[in-house]
């Protein structure tokens, strides 16, 4: 880079270094055409008119000395910069009208058109007197001799309009784009709370996946969601001091709260360095966080209601229904023995009635060990799933077996409920679709889960499950979903579906 002095000193090597120091005239001559294409200060009348065709036109003319010192600024120049011709004249133009922090690159398109450098066009703003600064866009060329001295010939136009559009544009292009993350993580929560079987704690570690893209700097921001006494984090969750959260209110009351962390510090905005529309984001999406939580709260307390009540009608039709059946069946055996003693052809009746009363008593325990197959007390899932491998056997003529290695004490009833409707669906899919000629029923506990598995050798079912047209896959999934538990089938040698419960739930 060639050092830079100013006005006395030359500022670029060239080989027409020798300058004449001049004084400033009272008005500087427009250039004119004459002399072999280079400009001079001829004052006939073709002068006369080029001085007028420069001075209107829309672009800024301005002559520049090896000095880097204006020689001539036309009437579009001191418009756009604020200063007069007589005001201009003599001054350092790149200390002027050239910010510093741009200077040094405008400098050297100077330096290479006064060496006769082929150039192109540079942009930067034009410092303005006591006027806001203008954007232009302008070329250095050489202009030969200019009184007697090599000058560059310095050509702009104003683009402040197209700059202003331009930053508008891409403000909007980058609003746009926060905007489509924005709706990308609405759309991402309402999939997530869409598919079959998820629960609370499967949609609040989704969530936290989805937060950082939403965000301006996703490279840089982590997040949580805190749900009671659980928390669930980004892989790089870290607490900094560039905050932003929103509580999870839960029929009236906080229950919990979404935060949102940048790890480095970041331009001031709206709410520190996060954006108004992030805040609005995260306002919505722990309301929505909320909305679902009363609606997974209300799903369990409807299934826990569907239960009772089963369990209820069950007893009523054992201990109501069954007694009466029993004593009526007691009463018809009777009467058909006092019948046939007495040798009384009704005998035959009485007995068909005595065993319609049998099979109605039948059918009524069968329907109430239906409605209550679990006990309430704590053996109670062990006991049930122990008889449906006892009553398949029978059933549908396949051998289906109970493994349970230790007990495994279920005391909610209403999870009972649902991990033996689980297996119950899981039994019946393999006796009755997948043809198996063996099934096993797992059940067991450890590493904090409980695990309820059933097994079968049988021909499978299809690998696209999400298009599977059994409804029965789809209400396991939903049983699962509604006691917080997972479920997942795997076609390998068979059928194995299997079902995992967190045991603090």
């Amino acid at each position: 880079m060639v050092a830079f002095a100013r006005r006395a000193t030359v500022p670029c090597k060239t080989s027409r270094m020798s300058v004449k120091k001049q004084t400033k005239a009272q008005s500087v001559p427009a250039p004119s055409t004459s002399g072999g294409g280079h400009l001079s200060a001829a004052g006939d009348r073709n002068d006369a008119v080029f001085r007028s065709l420069v001075e209107a036109a829309r672009c800024m003319l301005v002559i520049l000395r090896p000095d880097r010192t204006v020689a001539y600024f036309n009437e579009f120049a001191a418009e756009l910069t604020g200063y007069t011709a007589d005001e201009a004249m003599g001054k350092d133009y790149f200390e002027t009208f050239v910010p510093k922090k741009v200077r040094r690159n405008v400098e050297e398109h100077f330096c290479r058109a006064l060496d006769g450098t082929l150039i192109v066009d540079v942009g930067y703003p034009l410092q303005a007197k006591n006027a806001p600064i203008r954007w232009v866009v302008c070329s250095f060329r050489s202009f030969g001799d200019y009184r007697e001295q090599p000058a560059v010939l310095l050509t702009a136009q104003d683009i402040t309009i197209h700059r202003h559009t331009e930053k508008m544009l891409q403000r909007r292009t980058h609003d746009l784009g926060e905007r489509i993350k924005e709706l990308n993580c609405l759309f991402g929560l309402s999939k997530l709370v869409d598919e079959l079987g998820i629960d609370l704690e499967g949609i609040f570690r989704g969530l936290v996946d989805i937060l950082p893209p939403a965000w301006q700097y996703p490279e840089a921001t982590c997040g949580r969601v805190v749900f009671g006494d659980r928390e669930f984090t980004t892989y790089n969750f870290r607490r900094t001091e560039w905050r932003q959260a929103a509580p999870i209110v839960v029929h009236g009351s906080v229950t919990g709260a979404i935060e949102v962390y940048y790890l480095q510090k970041k331009p001031s905005s709206h709410e520190g360095p996060f954006l108004a529309e992030e805040r609005r984001l995260l306002n919505a999406l722990a309301e929505q966080l909320g909305r679902i939580a009363e609606r997974k709260t209300l799903e369990k307390e409807i299934s826990e209601i569907s239960t009772r009540e089963q369990q209820r009608i069950g007893r009523e039709l054992h201990d109501g229904l069954g007694q009466e059946l029993t004593g009526l069946g007691y009463l018809a055996e009777t009467l058909v023995c006092d019948l046939q003693g007495r040798g009384i052809a009704e005998a035959d009746t009485a007995n068909d009635i005595a065993r319609g009363i049998e099979r109605a008593l039948d059918q009524a325990s069968r329907i109430a060990r239906g409605l209550v197959p679990v006990e309430i007390d704590a053996d109670g899932l062990m006991s049930a799933l122990q008889q449906l491998a006892a009553s398949t056997e029978q059933r549908c003529d396949v051998a289906c077996r109970f493994d349970c290695r230790q007990p495994v004490p279920v005391g909610d009833a209403a999870t009972a409920m649902q991990l033996f409707r689980i297996a119950q669906e899981a039994v019946n899919n393999s006796a009755k679709h997948a043809r198996a000629s063996e099934i096993c029923i797992e059940l067991h506990a450890d590493d904090g889960q409980i695990t309820l598995q059933v097994q079968d050798d049988g021909v499978g079912i299809p690998d696209d499950l999400e298009h599977a047209s059994g409804m029965g896959l789809r209400i396991m999934q939903y049983r699962a979903g509604v006691i917080g538990a997972t479920l997942n089938i795997e076609c390998a040698d068979g059928t194995a579906v299997t079902c995992r419960l967190p045991r603090g739930d």
